[in-house]
């Protein structure tokens, strides 16, 4: 209760500054030829599923998925979330993370060598 009180004497907080157009370009991410969507990673030019993992932040996963035998983006693109669980992602955000990048790899692995996935 105390720190209401003391909220409403001071005021209302300042607004956050304005973002500006330099800040959005921090998180620059490496951009291909992404048939889904342009402006899009291309899932498609990354090279291994520690590199995957990282462009998603789940490098923290890259060991158990080497162990399990998901060392291919194709072995990757084929990941349950039942798998996951056994691979030791139980959070279910980070389950999320995955399982959307997983769909993704999958749409752009299909749509750049027609029908690999089917």
């Amino acid at each position: 209760m105390l720190t209401i009180v003391r909220i409403r004497e001071r005021g209302a907080p300042p607004p956050p500054p304005p973002a500006s157009s330099t800040s959005s370009n921090v998180h620059l991410r490496k951009r291909g030829t992404n048939p889904l969507a342009p402006d899009a990673v291309d899932l498609t030019q990354l090279t291994s599923v520690s590199e995957w993992l990282a462009s998603i932040k789940m490098s923290r996963y890259a060991e158990s998925f080497e162990r399990s035998g998901v060392t291919t983006l194709e072995a990757a693109a084929r990941v349950t979330v039942q798998e996951l669980t056994a691979l030791g992602v139980t959070l279910v955000g980070h389950q999320k993370k995955i399982m959307n990048s997983v769909t993704a790899l999958r749409a752009q692995m299909s749509a750049t060598s027609q029908g690999f996935l089917v």
